[in-house]
């Protein structure tokens, strides 16, 4: 028997249904016309499909100097970043679950400040210089690390799980670090991933360290790079300029190479969200203890 949906089911269905298409057509917008010819693209404000297919605006904006090293500078980046901020703010957070250690209060305050309180642009410019981080690659990983709002996360999802365990783990000779290793951190798959996707996306997205704390052309983030040929393009359709003399680049306009530069930053955290978003909603504790 198939079961019958009251009319208000249906008015909330289509209400939702017409949010999410209004939330996603831009998005989805910019796809089309980063797969669309840029001087085909100029002749209408929406399409639900390209007109005209094409990977030139791809294949423009990817023939940018140094865009394949910036990309592996990225992911490097990106992955390097992601596995140490995980690693120390999950340590800080299991420590400050030790709410009976010495300095506990002092410590906790002092991580409370530093996440309100900030000593500027110019205190933390002179920082780098001084550790000689700047012009470096870790200039573009270590200020990241920590993150008082992840420590946080941590901390709560750590305090949730049951004392027992730990306290089984301890009565059979389990150190602090061990108990943490084997116990605490398998359990908390769903907190990494969820923190991981975040840090990762922090240091994916983050153009303002290379803009500021890099001067090698080498050293320079996808993201910084992708900012500069953006402002090139600018430049280009400011003054009118050709793209390219190839027949193929007369169909690439500087908008249809801005949008195919937004493609080539976002696919890549797409395309790795589907392989955390199972941890989100996944029980943390089913089956940890029984009986």
């Amino acid at each position: 028997m198939v079961k019958r949906i009251p009319p208000l089911g249906i008015v909330n269905a289509f209400i939702l249904f017409l949010l999410g298409a209004i939330t996603l057509y831009p998005f989805y917008n910019i796809y089309i016309y980063a797969f669309n010819e840029g001087t085909d693209s100029l002749k209408a404000v929406l399409y639900l499909w390209p007109r005209k297919f094409t990977f030139d605006n791809i294949a423009k904006a990817l023939t940018q100097d140094g865009i394949m090293s910036a990309f592996q500078l990225s992911v490097l980046r990106t992955a390097v970043g992601t596995i140490l901020t995980l690693v120390c703010t999950s340590s800080l957070a299991y420590a400050m679950t030790r709410r009976d250690i010495k300095g506990y209060r002092f410590f906790s305050n002092y991580f409370f400040i530093t996440f309100v309180f900030t000593g500027g642009l110019i205190p933390f410019y002179i920082t780098m210089l001084k550790l000689n981080l700047y012009d470096t690659f870790w200039v573009l990983v270590l200020p990241g690390i920590y993150s008082f709002w992840y420590m946080i996360i941590f901390r709560t999802f750590f305090d949730a799980i049951p004392k027992a365990l730990a306290e089984a783990a301890q009565v059979e000779g389990a150190s602090f670090i061990h108990i943490f290793l084997r116990v605490i951190a398998p359990l908390s798959k769903p907190v990494y991933a969820t923190i991981g996707l975040f840090a990762g996306v922090n240091y994916w997205n983050d153009w303002f360290t290379g803009l500021f704390f890099v001067k090698k052309e080498h050293l320079l983030p996808l993201q910084s790079l992708l900012q500069k040929v953006m402002n090139e393009t600018d430049m280009i359709s400011k003054f009118g300029l050709v793209v390219g003399s190839s027949q193929a680049a007369q169909t690439v306009t500087p908008y249809s190479i801005k949008l195919a530069i937004v493609v080539i930053s976002v696919t890549p955290i797409i395309l790795v969200y589907p392989f955390l978003q199972k941890y989100f909603a996944k029980g943390m504790m089913l089956g940890s203890i029984k009986g």
